[in-house]
């Protein structure tokens, strides 16, 4: 029986190759790429009691831009979300270290989604890559939580969870 294994993480606009990083003296390949402009993936996430960070090995051959959505790979690696490459959903990267990352696997965090409707709340959303959600479950995706709130027509508060975390999402939007 062949060992199933990952195909290398490739260049994105929110991965760069560690070898492709080349620091001045002194100075880490993890240090300068954190200290040169690059890729911006701000996520915005709200204050709520239902919220879990862990930390995750990873490969040490590629830097990843923070709030990216993250999976567990066959290698037993974090790595970028891809259909096919990842056999689960992590959460969103909060942090990269080199060899491991920090990673938000519960919490609630506002996205850019086609097709709200305002009567949206506890509708599932489905993650499809490390940036691309949707409502419609019909394009392959992934199970990411559901919507706690609409904020408009193409913002809303998601609530989420790492793959088989069987506890409830926190769908309240009371603020007390």
């Amino acid at each position: 029986m062949q060992k199933k294994t990952n195909s290398p993480v490739k260049a994105t606009r929110y991965t760069t190759p560690a070898s492709s990083v080349t620091p001045p003296l002194g100075m880490s390949a993890l240090d300068h790429y954190r200290r040169t402009p690059g890729a911006s993936l701000p996520r915005t996430f709200e204050m709520i009691r239902d919220n879990e960070e862990r930390t995750f090995q990873k490969s040490p051959d590629f830097f990843v831009t923070a709030g990216v959505v993250m999976g567990m790979g066959v290698d037993g690696l974090a790595r970028p979300y891809e259909p096919g490459q990842t056999n689960e959903v992590l959460g969103i990267l909060v942090g990269d270290t080199g060899n491991a990352c920090t990673i938000k696997t519960r919490g609630s965090v506002i996205l850019t989604l086609d097709g709200l409707d305002g009567l949206d709340h506890g509708k599932p959303v489905f993650v499809l890559g490390p940036d691309a959600f949707t409502l419609d479950g019909d394009l392959g995706g992934t199970e990411f939580g559901a919507i706690r709130y609409a904020e408009s027509a193409r913002r809303a508060a998601v609530a989420f969870r790492r793959s088989g975390d069987s506890r409830p999402l926190s769908l309240d939007v009371r603020t007390a």
